[in-house]
């Protein structure tokens, strides 16, 4: 997959179209009943930027002519090399650089075993949890599971969907409000503090939820206020203490 200066996507045609003699070896799209592509071969500049040709093309009497042409540069956002390995475009701009040269490419073998997390996340406490892991094979036409095994993860932080960071309480330093510890601090306000009543719940369609309150200090100890079911948006995980 390739990507035009405009932000377009081209795709590697599935049937070689030849238009002027030449092969359309990528469709970006369609305008009307003509068809938007990269045909001929790219052409990588001195300064590394890769040209192509883009070309409106339409059927003709005796096949696909070109109505219009441009040359453009373009940006390869997905390789996949001779041996069958895949690369995709980094856009990080904190991606590493070695010896000067930065890393724009990972790559990953597409017949490499993958490590994936199986089944519904068990509690094995207030903020730790266990769920299966395996260890999947690849062949032709399928995976195969090759092992698996229980782990166990404490969720060390919890970052809400609206960016906010939210820590789990050190052992014995938890702000208790009716009788129970307060499982994660957000962020102080004045006296009081933004936090997580519970940790993050596994919900429906991967979803993580937790309920969120501002804890008051009161003469007496501390309240919360505000209740209302937060959505989470990254999970940081550590081992279990």
């Amino acid at each position: 997959v390739v990507v035009t200066a405009d932000g377009t996507p081209c795709s590697l045609a599935e049937a070689t179209v030849i238009v002027d003699g030449q092969p359309m070896n990528y469709v970006c799209g369609t305008q009307g009943e003509d068809t938007i592509g990269l045909i001929g071969d790219f052409r990588v500049g001195e300064d590394g930027t890769w040209m192509a040709t883009a070309v409106l093309a339409g059927q003709g009497d005796t096949g696909y002519v070109a109505k219009a042409t441009q040359e453009m540069p373009v940006l390869p956002v997905q390789l996949e090399l001779a041996d069958g390995w895949q690369c995709v475009y980094s856009a990080a701009e904190n991606a590493p650089s070695f010896d000067g040269k930065r890393a724009d490419y990972t790559c990953q073998d597409p017949k490499a075993d993958i490590v994936v997390l199986l089944g519904d996340f068990q509690p094995a406490g207030e903020t730790t949890w266990t769920v299966a892991q395996g260890l999947l094979g690849r062949n032709d036409q399928d995976f195969s599971l090759k092992s698996s095994q229980e782990v166990s993860f404490l969720i060390t932080e919890a970052e809400l969907a609206d960016g906010s960071k939210c820590q789990v309480a050190a052992e014995g330093d938890a702000i208790t409000v009716g009788g129970q510890p307060v499982a994660y601090t957000c962020e102080a306000q004045g006296e009081n503090t933004l936090a997580l009543l519970v940790g993050p719940q596994p919900g429906e369609a991967g979803v993580w939820t937790a309920e969120q309150a501002l804890v008051v200090k009161t003469d007496t100890g501390f309240d919360a206020s505000d209740q209302t079911t937060v959505e989470i948006a990254k999970i940081v995980s550590g081992k279990p203490q």
